[in-house]
């Protein structure tokens, strides 16, 4: 029989419901009547300023507070408007008319690239900008406007040069719908004509930064797409290589929503990539370290390449995950991941290039010239050649630490990781040519690629040949073979991942707006996903090849405990003596105490004979 009283916390719940209701009802009356309208458009079309008219004719305008506070926007504008001149002038190899204005130039330009809030004029600025400004070649370069980006209120602003060089300055109303302020975040501007209630949005980042503003889609009553005439003859802001007017539509929610949720896949399969790296380069750096190990110089190579995976796995996490978690942690975070920790990881990733090439080479005299190996592949020459290689890696990639800077001056409540991120070598055109393409690409790619290639075809070939010539090999020439098939393996996989890398590099330079859209950051999540498969397979293989490393690993308690819960459980078939493997001892026997020469010839003898090759078993 049910109980005839409803409980106190059914009455709770019943009252909280009923409030939840009412605002439900009374945010659904306020809503009627009110239009949701979107702006959008390209770069620099216009919207803010659209929104600035809309705020002078039907809201409450702008106080004269409001006006004095950005006048250090005009101060800023004028100075970065030069700034522009003058790298453009470059481009177009126009030099200054007079001497004089070097420094004139270099005094704009150091002010362009400061940090520091703009200040009202001191004599020496204001004279340097009129003078640059009059000078004849920098007017050519205005003249070609067209041809690259920069504000097109800056003659305004130039006109009206003498004004705002007052002390007593305060911006006008004029002012301040042609000053240029880049949109962080969302603005919204609420107005009402004749009892109807007008929001209307406008955000930052339309063009790549979908996912931070695709929810102001839902229940919008109106999108208003613009687009400035003037723009007929330029160029794209986001993209240099576009024209406005043929650039693809703003909004394409759909495709947006893919590459998102495509990117969010790939991230997340390279996070676990990185776990399963961690755990398998620590395994393989532990067991490489060990007493053992260490005596050989193919094992101090292979431990120098764990710990570079092992870094690389580590540092990836942050660093290539960092687009999907500016949501998740603060900006100033993420700047400082772009700005300090993907240097580092560069650097361990060049280090693990060239310690296997470093391998390869040691695989290559061993297989190849067995003879060399007691003078060349020795511990101390692994070692001084590990060291070479992190001093390198170190050299070439610490320009890199000052490829973007941080700035730290944009509000608090509008900081996003483009505004306070600002490129200081990337801004270089000769830095992007011949640094981060050629030079990258000779030295991180195509050296490396062709000596891996060349090497291994080299050891593949003699290994093929030895196994036609004779089967049965001494112990030590069979795990030298081995150990370069363990290598080669290595290898393949380096290079399925690298060669994708390898192209997105070559195509860059043709190409230099390449990552500057969704799909390029695609691009660059498939790129990191194989660099991070690259770095986290090596186990495999040693554990398949490497009779010494597999028994090693097998003490280990984790594998030990899988080993034993595992179904198909793998044993070691040299430990388990069969048929053949007799057959062969008394085959080793018989060679032994008979006559060499009935079984080989004194050539093979030589090439095979244990005293002539150092063991290098791994």
């Amino acid at each position: 029989m049910g109980s005839t009283c409803s409980s106190p916390e059914s009455k709770e719940q019943k009252r909280i419901n009923s409030i939840i209701d009412k605002q439900i009802r009374k945010d659904e009356d306020n809503e009627i009547g009110n239009q949701k309208l979107l702006l959008l458009g390209t770069g620099e079309c216009g919207k803010s300023t659209i929104l600035k008219q809309i705020n002078i004719l039907h809201s409450s305008g702008y106080s004269k507070s409001d006006l004095k506070n950005v006048a250090g926007t005009v101060y800023s504008n004028i100075i970065q408007g030069m700034a522009t001149l003058l790298k453009a002038k470059d481009t177009f190899f126009y030099q200054l008319t007079s001497p004089e204005l070097d420094a004139d130039a270099m005094h704009i330009l150091a002010l362009a690239d400061s940090s520091k809030d703009a200040m009202p004029f001191i004599p020496l600025t204001f004279n340097a900008i009129k003078r640059l400004w009059h000078d004849s070649n920098v007017q050519k370069t205005f003249e070609r406007r067209s041809e690259f980006q920069m504000m097109d209120t800056l003659v305004y602003f130039m006109n009206e040069l003498d004004r705002i060089n007052d002390p007593e300055y305060v911006p006008t109303v004029d002012d301040m719908l042609r000053i240029r302020i880049p949109t962080m975040g969302v603005v919204q501007q609420v107005i009402e004509i004749k009892g109807t209630k007008f929001r209307i949005f406008d955000v930052g980042g339309q063009r790549s930064e979908r996912r931070k503003w695709i929810h102001l889609f839902d229940n919008v009553n109106a999108t208003i797409f613009i687009s400035a005439i003037n723009e007929y003859n330029q160029k794209l802001n986001e993209d240099g290589s576009q024209n406005p007017k043929c650039s693809e539509p703003e909004s394409n929610p759909r495709s947006s929503k893919m590459l998102d949720l495509l990117s969010r896949v790939m991230v997340t399969v390279m996070t676990l990539m990185c776990f399963v790296g961690i755990i398998t380069n620590f395994l393989s750096l532990y067991i490489y370290t060990r007493r053992t190990f260490r005596k050989k110089s193919i094992n101090v190579l292979l431990s120098a390449l764990s710990a570079s995976d092992l870094s690389v796995c580590l540092l990836a996490i942050p660093v290539f995950a960092s687009t999907q978690l500016q949501q998740l942690i603060p900006p100033e975070v993420t700047a400082m991941i772009m700005v300090y920790l993907y240097p580092v990881t560069i650097m361990f990733q060049s280090m693990s290039v060239w310690l296997l090439v470093s391998i390869t080479i040691d695989r290559y005299l061993a297989v190849c010239h067995p003879f060399m190996v007691n003078t060349y592949c020795t511990r101390n020459r692994a070692l001084a050649t590990v060291g070479v290689v992190v001093l390198f890696s170190f050299a070439y990639n610490a320009v890199r630490f000052w490829e973007y800077t941080i700035s730290f001056d944009v509000p608090a409540e509008n900081r996003t990781v483009e505004e306070m991120v600002r490129p200081q070598l990337r801004a270089d055109p000769y830095f992007l040519l011949w640094y981060q393409n050629v030079a990258t690409m000779i030295s991180q790619f195509a050296f490396p690629l062709v000596m891996l290639c060349v090497l291994n075809i080299q050891v593949a070939r003699t290994i093929i040949e030895a196994s036609e010539q004779r089967r049965e090999l001494v112990a030590s020439v069979k795990r030298e073979h081995s150990t370069a098939k363990m290598m080669i393996m290595v290898v393949i996989v380096f290079l399925v991942c690298y060669i994708f890398s390898f192209i997105l590099n070559v195509t860059e330079i043709y190409d230099d707006q390449l990552f500057n859209n969704a799909f390029g950051y695609f691009l660059n999540d498939i790129n990191n996903v194989l660099v991070v498969v690259n770095s986290s397979s090596a186990f495999i293989f040693y554990y398949k090849y490497s009779t010494r490393f597999r028994n090693q690993a097998r003490t280990l308690p984790g594998i030990r405990w899988f080993a034993s819960m595992s179904k198909f459980n793998v044993y070691d078939t040299e430990a388990t003596p069969n048929r053949s493997m007799t057959t062969r001892y008394k085959e080793s026997i018989i060679t032994i105490r008979g006559n060499s020469s009935s079984r080989l010839n004194s050539s093979h003898n030589l090439l095979y004979k244990p005293s002539y090759s150092k063991p290098c078993d791994i």
